[in-house]
């Protein structure tokens, strides 16, 4: 599967993007999203670097990258669960080429042209017996902060620690560890805040969701869905809002395109995408829903939306 992707779209802003494509399956009961991500870092030259950093069930065929990797050369991904959950063999995707002890260059591509990356959906997508929704997404933060998108912390909820390394801004990493939320390092990569993924434990999953014969762990909140049952942790993703889209909480990632078999779905995706819908939060991170929340002596806020066009 291919689709063209204008660089201008991530590069006209001072700051690191990441771009993600999503497969949920039909609602109300979708199933695993599957992931990749192309990375675009800005610089005061009219180039940037492009790499697609995730490969999670739709292996990325171009640009090189993904599945985890970050320059270690050779085929195999040295950290499955660095930046998110891959769920894929360590061969899986394309790297950049070389081996460990001579890696290839990232490749570079110029701002504001039209690259087109291409990748294989490693289950059935797009057939008459297969329902299939890629959701196309991105997110950009140049700062020590939470991205746009997301409650900032706050001094009666902050962040897991001081260290702002944990919120910001995106970034590759030079090290192949996962960043700890407790721990910020700034030499790890970087997508979700430490505050995200800490909102994410906190709250109460949604129970109302498909499980089929999973023991969940109802310990770790929504970071433990159908597909993560035990709520380990891949980065500092939020599982739930990984594996179900539209989400109902607020997300860091915008929406560009959803590619879809069911044009039934398309006006709902797009009524219900948080770049034209604000999604909600307890000031008490553990509930989930108003009546809880006010229950529990807590306000139920609104996330405004990102203000810009739905996704196409």
């Amino acid at each position: 599967m291919q689709i063209a992707i204008l660089l201008g779209l991530l590069t006209g802003v001072a700051a690191d993007c990441y771009l993600r494509a999503r497969r949920p399956q039909k609602p109300p009961n979708p199933s695993a999203a599957r992931a990749f991500s192309l990375a675009c870092s800005p610089s005061a030259s009219p180039s940037c670097s492009a790499k697609l950093v995730i490969c999670l069930g739709a292996c990325a065929e171009y640009p090189a990258g993904g599945n985890n990797r970050l320059d270690e050369g050779g085929g195999n991904r040295n950290n499955n669960n660095r930046l998110m959950d891959t769920q894929n063999n360590a061969k899986g995707g394309y790297g950049y080429g070389g081996d460990s002890n001579n890696p290839a260059d990232p490749l570079k591509y110029m701002a504001n042209s039209v690259l087109t990356t291409s990748w294989t959906s490693q289950h059935s997508c797009g057939s008459m017996n297969a329902e299939c929704q890629i959701v196309v997404q991105y997110m950009c933060n140049p700062a020590a902060a939470a991205p746009a998108g997301v409650p900032a912390p706050t001094g009666t909820n902050p962040a897991p620690t001081a260290n702002t390394a944990g919120e910001g801004p995106l970034r590759d990493g030079t090290n192949n560890d996962t960043p700890d939320p407790n721990n910020p390092d700034a030499d790890t990569g970087l997508h979700e805040p430490a505050s995200f993924y800490e909102d994410c434990t906190d709250r109460e999953r949604n129970k109302g969701l498909y499980t089929a014969d999973q023991n969940m762990n109802n310990n770790n909140g929504a970071a433990a869905t159908r597909q993560n049952p035990n709520g380990n942790r891949s980065g500092q993703e939020c599982p739930e809002e990984r594996d179900y889209y539209p989400y109902w909480h607020p997300s860091p990632w915008k929406d560009v395109a959803i590619l879809t078999n069911n044009l039934a779905l398309c006006d709902w995706y797009k009524a219900e995408s948080q770049n034209v819908k604000g999604k909600n939060y307890c000031t008490v991170p553990s509930e989930n829903n108003a009546a809880d929340c006010t229950n529990a002596g807590g306000t139920w806020e609104t996330q405004a939306a990102f203000g810009i066009p739905p996704p196409e």
